[in-house]
């Protein structure tokens, strides 16, 4: 899932395909910041010092805010220019690791796709930027160009679509309440489903990271998107849902709600629901 899932899922789909879906995120063009400043180059460092691949990297500083330069892992060794902080808590990744293409935040294991900038694996949600990056031959300088953050945060939040109502037959319900499903409503919004989409979730409150609870205390930091963010891009999430059983055949799930027993149809369902430990 292009958000980066942790949770064991399970599709359960029609024969119909959808226009678009939730996966191969990784594979989206990189993206540059856009402001009203002009971009510029940056001089930052010499092709020798970022080696090969990690640790082979470098931390540099571009404005001011800092940008890992290197190559990636794999056999074309790459040259990247991404954000240095990640999203999730906004901690460095300069100590993290490179495995192919993608880069592991060292805290928490979010990874990024160091060519796209975009987030893999959870926790978190958002993308990190990217820059143009190329060594001069005369004296193989690395150069960086883009323009930093207006707002001074290195976050990209790739754009979402909307429901449109010449695609109100198709219904992509969501079962689950944690990350994967947050992440997969935002992917098939990112990648352009317009169709109807929902969320059942048998918590109270919206998908939360949990990564965060033992370190913030108040809800709203902890909300992996808000209330609003749902609504802004037309997914309807059903808190208090609790689903019971689905019917492949007739393409329904059938959960009790807040006010009742509701069958609901679908035309592609996908289970990320989780799991609950095993107690010992």
């Amino acid at each position: 899932m292009g958000a980066g899932c942790s949770s064991t899922s399970l599709a359960v789909t029609s024969s119909n395909s959808l226009q678009a879906t939730s996966t191969a995120i990784a594979t989206a063009p990189a993206r540059m910041y856009s402001t009203d400043k002009p971009a510029f180059s940056v001089e930052v460092c010499k092709e020798s010092e970022i080696g090969d691949g990690s640790p082979g990297m470098k931390q540099v500083k571009f404005g001011e805010f800092p940008v890992l330069v290197g190559r990636t892992a794999d056999a074309d060794r790459r040259l990247f220019a991404i954000g240095g902080k990640c999203p999730h808590f906004g901690l460095p990744l300069a100590g993290g690791q490179i495995a192919g293409q993608r880069l592991r935040c060292p805290f928490h294991g979010a990874c990024f796709n160091l060519v796209s900038g975009d987030i893999e694996e959870s926790p978190g949600m958002d993308c990190l930027p990217t820059f143009k990056v190329s060594v001069r031959a005369s004296d193989q300088m690395v150069l960086v160009e883009g323009t930093p953050p207006a707002d001074g945060k290195f976050v990209v939040q790739r754009p979402l679509a909307g429901y449109q109502p010449e695609f109100a037959s198709e219904h992509f319900v969501i079962v689950g309440g944690g990350p994967a499903a947050a992440a997969a409503a935002d992917s098939l919004r990112q990648e352009g489903y317009r169709g109807k989409l929902t969320v059942l979730s048998a918590d109270s409150v919206p998908p939360f990271d949990r990564t965060k609870l033992s370190k913030a205390m108040a809800a709203e930091p902890a909300l992996l998107r808000t209330a609003e963010h749902y609504a802004q891009h037309d997914i309807e999430l059903m808190l208090e849902s609790r689903v019971e059983s689905v019917d492949p055949a007739q393409r329904t799930v059938e959960f009790q709600s807040k006010n009742g027993r509701v069958v609901l149809p679908y035309t592609k369902l996908l289970v990320c629901s989780g799991s609950s430990a095993r107690q010992m």
